[in-house]
C-alpha cells in the first residue's frame, strides 16, 4: 500500500506541476520571439541594442553607442519610433490625473507618459499607461518602467 500511495502522490504532484511548467516554458518562448522581433527591427535601422525592455504591449530598446532609442508597439496599427538621443533637450515622466487634480495617490493617475523634448523637432510622447487600455494592476509597474527609461535617457 505504501507504493500505491507514493505513486498516487507523485501522479497528483505531476498533475499540478505540469501546467505550471508549461506556462513557464511558453513565457520563455514568447519572450525570445519578442526579443528576436525587436532585434530584427533594430538591425533594419543598423542598431545594436544594448538595453531591451518589454511591456505587454510595447518593446523598448536603446543603442548606447549610436545614441538611438527604439520603441516598437506590439500592435500592427502603431508605428515604430526611432529617436536620436543626441537631439534631446529634456526627458521627463508626466502623469495625468482624474479630475485634473495633482495627487500623490497612484489610484488617481489616468495616464503615464514619457515626454521626450527634442531640439528643432516636435516632442515625442510614449504612453506607458492609459486608464482605458491597460489594467489598473499594471499601473505601478508601468510607472516604474517609465521612470527607469527616463533615467536611462536623461543620463546619456
Amino acid at each position: 500500500m505504501d507504493t500505491t500511495t507514493t505513486l498516487m502522490g507523485l501522479g497528483l504532484l505531476m498533475a499540478f506541476l505540469a501546467p505550471v511548467g508549461y506556462l513557464l516554458i511558453e513565457q520563455k518562448i514568447s519572450l525570445r520571439k519578442k526579443e528576436k522581433a525587436i532585434q530584427k527591427i533594430a538591425a533594419e535601422h543598423n542598431l545594436i541594442l544594448t538595453e531591451i525592455d518589454f511591456l505587454p504591449d510595447l518593446a523598448l530598446g536603446i543603442d548606447m553607442d549610436k545614441r538611438k532609442f527604439l520603441s516598437v508597439p506590439h500592435s500592427k496599427k502603431a508605428h515604430v519610433k526611432l529617436i536620436d538621443l543626441g537631439l534631446i533637450q529634456k526627458c521627463e515622466v508626466s502623469k495625468e490625473y482624474n479630475k485634473n487634480s495633482v495627487s500623490s495617490n497612484l489610484d488617481e493617475v489616468r495616464e503615464i507618459i514619457l515626454n521626450i523634448n527634442l531640439k528643432n523637432r516636435p516632442a515625442e510622447h510614449l504612453r506607458f499607461y492609459t486608464e482605458e487600455d491597460h489594467p489598473v494592476t499594471e499601473k505601478e509597474m508601468r510607472l516604474a518602467k517609465a521612470g527607469k527609461w527616463q533615467k536611462i535617457i536623461s543620463d546619456l
